[in-house]
């Protein structure tokens, strides 16, 4: 019998061993202390393991690979074993080699290796995890590699929106959408065709991830001498041999219609490798134009070590006929390679869409600095562990001086410990800190992609770099979605959010009194990773196979009222309690499972049913970040019946005729997040959050 207990964790700083080495003057640092002179310590001989790319889409019957780019730290030389294994080793998954299997490192050399991944056509369509061990005498690193495995399919395309209105002399960018079918991956194509005189039509070329959705532009420059009316633009989207139509309804307008225009100051700059040039911009109404307006910026061409834009704030309201502005950042660094590049601004709202481009030059620094690098570049932790990166700070061009050093992390979750918070430079020196990153805090850090931050400062000079940290999932990770009790069973509907399918072979119903059924060998369901499965319980005259303990006859049925506690062991001898409570009276519980846009103004929402009654929904309301909403209140919505899925379309701007406003109009862009409030025939409102 597996004890009732959940293992928990502690945050132990003070056992981290924090070490920081210098290169050409000698220092150790504690937490929170100054850097002081002391006898040379080497830095640490390691190596790290990087897979690129880290994702591989493959179709059944096809063969993909990843480079392993192995990178020496603190001078380390030898010989590394790689190898690799696969999740859901069977006869149908995927197979995995890595060619060298072992390679000789050296100080200062890169080295690589292949894994390849090989399927059959009856490989399994689905997510596989390779996990790759790189090992040298007293040093293992583990890293991942995500395999998609993708039946062929197709793909829906639609104009988001299908009708535009522009002025005489003016330009509006339109925009369409690309939603995968059965699996589709590609890249897709949008030709026009019959394009009115004097009106010029241009589209971009858009790539779609399995399952995935993706929008496209269309820009459309209607010239001073066109023709007022509406026309009809057909659009063909082609994907090797696959094809789709749509057409856009344009309308020449003479009047001039809301809309906004976007410059910069300056065009052309120039920034020092190491230092940052900075950009206006000037965001102005047209036409009365009033609303939010997101602000990006980019680098042409983009390249490893090369300039990086980014613009602040990313998002300005514009009222009617008035300016905003916002500031673009050209951040470089002292291995950014010289010459010359391009910038671009792009602000979008809804669907109008315009672009700024502007070019610089980096040039030599000739400037006392320093630089700032981390190594790894990125950091992949799983959940419920730590790992550490290092950060080289380099003096150039005769810099010498204290630097101050923060290190933040978004969203909230892990926990950062610098080694020091200041270092010392001489001139020409470099000195390494270590940086502790922990997921195994007093409470669970959520899985997913964070941005730490690193800001190193002195006077006159600052510098930042992004390390890219992404926590990883467990094997399994049970969580409990509803539950629904009769007399002497209870059915649970239980989601698994591992990357590895939980077997269930035991569990436990207790009261609140302690009184506990258990069934100790019980054939449970097994729960697919990413996946949701009903798990069915029966206590009492139900479950001849239980064992009862406690005060005899205290406990022999659920009652209405009652809270109970329900844990679940899996086969890897995990331990996952629920408290779980039988409602007394009706109740309604709805939860969102999934989503999908179809177009700017259609979402169709799955709603599941986790309540003891069935529910009719009969009005929504749609809201925007800026407050704006869409309400339909005689809505026919679809009647969920408990433990049951169910689509329910929402529906607004066009595709609503019924619906009412208040504030401005919108439409659903990528990138946005909207707000869904569902009403029942009850009066029970349930709020959903949903990001294009």
């Amino acid at each position: 019998m597996v004890p009732l207990f959940r293992p928990t964790y502690s945050l132990a700083v003070s056992s981290l061993v924090l070490l920081i080495l210098t290169i050409s003057a000698v220092a150790i640092a504690f937490p929170g202390g100054q850097a002081v002179s002391s006898t040379p310590s080497p830095r640490p001989r390691d190596f790290t393991v990087t897979p690129v790319p880290n994702q591989l889409v493959i179709q059944p019957g096809a063969v993909a690979s990843s480079n392993l780019i192995l990178t020496s730290i603190g001078g380390f030389t030898g010989i590394v074993s790689l190898s690799a294994t696969i999740s859901r080793s069977n006869g149908t998954a995927p197979t995995v080699t890595v060619t060298p299997s072992s390679v000789r490192l050296r100080s200062g050399v890169n080295a690589s290796s292949i894994l390849q991944v090989s399927t059959t056509t009856a490989t399994a369509i689905g997510t596989y995890t390779v996990t790759i061990i790189a090992q040298a005498p007293r040093i293992t690193h583990t890293t991942f590699v995500t395999v998609l495995v993708a039946l062929p399919g197709d793909f829906q395309f639609v104009l988001e929106p299908n009708s535009e209105t522009v002025a005489l002399g003016s330009s509006r960018t339109s925009f369409y959408g690309i939603a995968s079918i059965n699996g589709f991956a590609g890249t897709v194509d949008l030709v026009p065709s019959n394009i009115p005189v004097n009106v010029g039509v241009g589209t971009s070329q858009v790539t779609v991830l399995p399952g995935g959705n993706v929008t496209g532009n269309i820009f459309i420059n209607v010239g001073s001498t066109a023709a007022p009316g509406t026309y009809s633009i057909p659009f063909t989207a082609t994907s090797g041999s696959l094809s789709h139509t749509a057409t856009l309804k344009l309308t020449i307008s003479a009047a001039a219609v809301p809309d906004f225009s976007i410059t910069t100051n300056l065009l052309f700059l120039t920034i020092p490798e190491g230092s940052v040039g900075f950009v206006n911009i000037t965001v102005s109404s047209i036409g009365s134009f009033a609303g939010s307006v997101s602000i990006t910026g980019s680098v042409i061409p983009a390249i490893s070590s090369g300039p990086v834009a980014v613009v602040s704030p990313s998002s300005i309201f514009v009222s009617p006929n008035a300016t905003g502005s916002a500031l673009l950042s050209l951040i470089t660094n002292t291995t950014t390679p010289t010459g010359f590049y391009n910038y671009t601004v792009t602000g979008t709202s809804g669907s109008l869409f315009h672009q700024v481009v502007g070019s610089f030059t980096v040039t030599i620094s000739s400037t006392a600095d320093f630089t700032l690098s981390a190594t790894p570049s990125s950091l992949t932790i799983p959940q419920g562990s730590q790992d550490r990166d290092f950060l080289n700070i380099t003096s150039i061009n005769g810099f010498s001086g204290t630097v101050s050093l923060t290190a933040t992390v978004s969203p909230l979750g892990p926990f950062l410990v610098l080694a020091s918070n200041q270092v010392t430079l001489a001139p020409g020196g470099t000195t390494t800190l270590v940086l502790a990153v922990f997921t195994n805090t007093t409470i669970p850090v959520p899985f997913g992609n964070y941005s730490i931050t690193v800001t190193g400062s002195s006077t006159g000079n600052t510098h930042t770099i992004v390390i890219p940290l992404t926590v990883t999932v467990p094997a399994e990770n049970l969580f409990l979605l509803s539950a629904t009790f009769q007399p002497t069973n209870v059915t649970l509907q239980v989601h698994n959010t591992g990357n590895m399918a939980a077997s269930l072979v035991i569990y436990y119903a207790q009261d609140k009194a302690g009184n506990t059924w258990s069934r100790t060998s019980w054939a449970g369901p097994t729960i697919g990773p990413n996946s949701t499965s009903t798990v069915f319980l029966t206590i009492g005259v139900s479950c001849p196979a239980c064992t009862y303990s406690g005060t005899p006859g205290a406990f022999n049925q659920f009652t209405p009222g009652n809270v109970y506690t329900i844990s679940l062991v899996s086969a890897r001898n995990n331990l996952y309690r629920f408290s779980v409570s039988y409602p007394s009276g009706t109740r309604e519980a709805l939860a969102l499972e999934a989503y999908t846009f179809t177009s700017g103004t259609n979402l169709t929402l799955f709603i599941r049913n986790f309540g003891n009654v069935s529910v009719s929904l009969v009005s929504y309301y749609v809201k925007d970040s800026s407050g704006n909403q869409y309400a339909l209140t005689t809505w026919a919505g679809p009647t969920i019946n408990p433990n049951s899925t169910s689509p329910a379309m929402i529906l607004i701007g066009s595709s609503c005729a019924s619906c009412t406003i208040v504030g401005s109009a919108f439409t659903f862009n990528p990138g946005f997040s909207y707000t869904i409030v569902i009403v029942t025939s009850r009066n029970n409102q349930f709020s959903f959050t949903v990001t294009r």
